[in-house]
């Protein structure tokens, strides 16, 4: 019996529920770390409900992460490994599956209420990630994919654009514009532009998500929303002229960002609320008021820098990973403008709060 069979079999068994329930538990105290959008989970906070209400929340929770195992594909079950087993095996791989759940969530959150080609962007992303078949590189410079795994790193993209995506071949024959939202779909369009770009160019090559992104809305309407918004924001040093769906920053530049932007006060306070006393009183000390770590110590009343260090570390690692939900505060997207202004209004939220 191969993984995904056996896996399979244990999703339709008893001996399931318990694991996946305890694995919500888990879900959930990692989103409320994190503080993940409310929107995306059952409820807000499983720990501030009754008993009985609590027990609802997690057990909806935990259908939703049954729901997310059984729409894997066979692939992913492979690389997954072994089924859960009895004692510390099960935590072991039920952990895995968390992280994986977790990511889907953050992807979600990136792009929850924002503009639709940016979620395509995301999703093609996460698909790509995904897939066996695909070779998927993440770097400073962005997101990159291949069908072949030997390919050479992304030369210069000038060759591809010297023709609008709009005037290659339509992919539509191939993959109709109903139903081109599906995983399916989307894999077939980004095997047949891996195709004829690296035709175009010469060798096979790693091509940015971007341009498969750029691809695809060029010929399909429903990818292309009404406002122009940037697919490849920050995802790599090109010129204003050769970037895909880029706006001029003069001109309002990302919708997303700019909802980031208005909403700073708001995220800050969140952000503030997810540290403890102490981490939000470090951070002012050292962020607000440019203290040594050795100051701020005796500030607080430590007899060494270690201790404020720990301090301080946990709360910038809680602070990354806040960051990583919001469009322009995280690579690959990181607008600096954008985040300086989010810091300043975690200062003045600290301030206020004590």
């Amino acid at each position: 019996m191969d993984s995904f069979s056996r896996w399979t079999q244990w999703l339709s068994s008893p001996d399931c529920r318990a694991a996946l329930e305890g694995t919500a538990r888990f879900i959930y105290r990692e989103a409320l770390r994190i503080s993940m959008p409310s929107e995306l989970l059952p409820c807000p906070d499983p720990w501030r409900l009754p008993p009985d209400e609590r027990a609802d929340c997690l057990q909806a929770l935990a259908d939703d992460l049954w729901l997310f195992l059984r729409s894997r594909s066979e692939d992913w079950y492979r690389r997954m490994g072994a089924i859960p087993a009895v004692g510390r095996g099960t935590r072991f791989v039920m952990l895995r599956v968390a992280q994986q759940f977790l990511n889907e969530l953050k992807d979600k959150a990136r792009t929850l209420a924002y503009d639709p080609r940016r979620a395509l962007y995301r999703r093609l992303r996460l698909i790509l990630r995904e897939e066996a078949e695909v070779s998927y590189r993440a770097t400073d410079q962005g997101a990159f994919y291949s069908m072949d795994l030997r390919a050479d790193p992304c030369p210069s993209l000038a060759t591809l654009r010297l023709e609008p995506y709009g005037q290659w071949d339509s992919p539509i024959m191939t993959v109709g514009l109903k139903g081109m939202e599906k995983r399916s779909s989307l894999l077939t369009l980004a095997k047949l532009f891996w195709d004829e770009a690296c035709r175009r160019l010469g060798r096979p090559c790693y091509l940015p998500v971007r341009e498969l992104a750029g691809f695809i809305v060029a010929h399909y309407p429903e990818a292309n929303a009404a406002v122009r918004v940037s697919l490849d924001l920050c995802d790599e040093d090109v010129s204003g002229s050769s970037r895909v769906g880029t706006d001029n920053a003069a001109d309002g530049g990302s919708v997303e960002v700019s909802y980031v932007g208005m909403r700073l006060e708001e995220l800050a306070r969140q952000m503030a609320g997810a540290w403890s006393d102490t981490q939000r009183s470090t951070f002012l000390l050292v962020q607000g008021e440019g203290l040594t770590l050795a100051e701020a110590a005796r500030r607080l009343g430590y007899q060494s820098a270690a201790g404020v260090s720990y301090v301080y570390r946990s709360a910038l690692d809680k602070l990354r990973d806040f960051c990583l939900l919001w469009p322009g505060l995280s690579p690959p997207d990181l607008d600096e403008r954008l985040f300086e202004a989010f810091i300043l209004a975690l200062v003045r939220v600290c301030k206020t709060t004590g």
